[in-house]
């Protein structure tokens, strides 16, 4: 839903099981500076734990959705793209966390560049205690569809490594090239989603860090965290 004003954007919580951080992530996402997005969480998890503390900050902009049977971390992530009420969507892990001006400061990147298919911050990645080990390189401010794809397929030392957070995307590009595909036993699903959504048009870069990326021994790896 985008009007000549104000892009709308939801931001999706894929869950199962982990409580640890995910209060910390919901609440990052409800501190944006900006108004018009939604929150959509989806639980795989058996028991109400997560429900609780969606239910704990009485807003109305919180979705919760709790899967029986559970569907899998893939897909949850194509359920998204049918659910999803915005044109812009950002995957938002459960132990993962947005600055408050994430959405405020991409979504006026993309009303400057109205032909971009995917924005994304620099981000810090921080530890389990949330101290920050290091920031990813800085990028172009706008990349054209050849130069962004060929960074997601660098090495890991000459560019940012990819993560499945904190990436904003246009829904119906990805939708239109398959979703997120289940290939390689699950591997690199973002990296091969940010280069189909990459490759249909502009990739923008706000160089503030205005996301963390948790890495800790049950992180999601593999692909999806760098």
């Amino acid at each position: 839903m985008q009007n000549q004003v104000e892009v709308y954007i939801s931001i999706c919580i894929p869950t199962y099981k982990r409580t640890e951080y995910i209060k910390e992530s919901l609440q990052s996402a409800l501190s944006q500076d900006y108004d018009h997005f939604e929150v959509i969480i989806s639980d795989d998890s058996s028991h109400d734990e997560i429900r609780d503390i969606a239910a704990s900050f009485q807003s109305p902009k919180v979705r919760y959705v709790k899967n029986s049977p559970p569907l899998g971390l893939i897909p949850k992530l194509n359920w998204f793209l049918s659910e999803a009420k915005g044109d812009w969507v950002v995957i938002l892990c459960d132990d993962d966390r947005l600055e408050p001006g994430y959405l405020r400061k991409l979504a006026a990147h993309i009303t400057h560049h109205p032909e971009a298919s995917l924005a994304r911050s620099r981000y810090r990645l921080i530890d389990r205690e949330g101290t920050m080990k290091r920031l990813d390189p800085q990028n172009p401010p706008v990349m054209d569809p050849f130069e962004a794809t060929s960074k997601v397929f660098l090495p890991y030392r000459q560019t940012y490594a990819m993560n499945i957070t904190g990436v904003l995307f246009k829904k119906e590009i990805l939708k239109r090239s398959g979703g997120f595909l289940n290939l390689y036993d699950g591997l690199y699903v973002d990296r091969l989603a940010w280069a189909a959504i990459g490759a249909a048009g502009l990739t923008l870069f706000e160089a503030e860090p205005l996301c963390s990326i948790r890495i800790h021994s049950s992180s999601i790896s593999g692909g999806f965290k760098g």
